[in-house]
């Protein structure tokens, strides 16, 4: 099952999506990411 209420932190210095840490310059993977799993 898939969480759609994605939960946001700061790790780092990086922003982190259910875990998965992305890197200031790769917004549009993480936009992506959150498009993949649905998110609202």
């Amino acid at each position: 099952m898939i969480d759609k209420n994605p939960v946001f932190s700061v790790v780092d210095g990086k922003v982190c999506i259910n875990g998965k840490v992305f890197e200031h310059t790769e917004l549009r993977e993480s936009k992506e990411y959150l498009q993949s799993i649905g998110a609202e």
